[in-house]
């Protein structure tokens, strides 16, 4: 009965990290707190007024997604022809699927390129701060 009593509390505890408990401040409160008035000054990224690039991210994400469309689809694409004979016409929505791998490829290798071509490019805001109306 004792072991039953002691349940909640340790499993409340367990699952209490980062929460109440929480005594330092993290390196974000301490940027808001230091900067109260410039919100875009709360993070780091957002400090410099330089957007990095994501070309190469987005083309291996493009990539990842290709494979995973078309890995999936090719054993069903393979058997369409036997299919067809059997009468299952339906089995030609799965060119979709393949279909829409192939653009995912084709997106990747364009996105590629243009990375390969360009390099990893950046945002550089100017003014920073931008300002609604004005120059950017």
């Amino acid at each position: 009965m004792k072991g039953e009593d002691c349940q909640l509390p340790v499993t409340a505890e367990f699952f209490n990290f980062g929460g109440v408990a929480r005594t330092k401040p993290s390196s974000q409160d301490r940027l808001k707190q230091e900067h109260p008035d410039e919100p875009w000054r709360w993070r780091k990224e957002w400090d410099l007024g330089v957007v990095p690039g994501s070309a190469r991210k987005e083309a291996i994400f493009l990539l990842v997604m290709a494979v995973a469309f078309l890995g999936l689809s090719l054993p069903a694409t393979l058997a369409i022809p036997e299919e067809i004979k059997k009468g299952n016409h339906a089995i030609l929505l799965v060119l979709m699927f393949t279909l829409i791998g192939l653009g995912f490829g084709w997106a990747a290798l364009a996105r590629w390129t243009q990375y390969l071509r360009f390099g990893a490019l950046s945002f550089r805001l100017d003014p920073f701060p931008g300002s609604w109306g004005g120059r950017v």
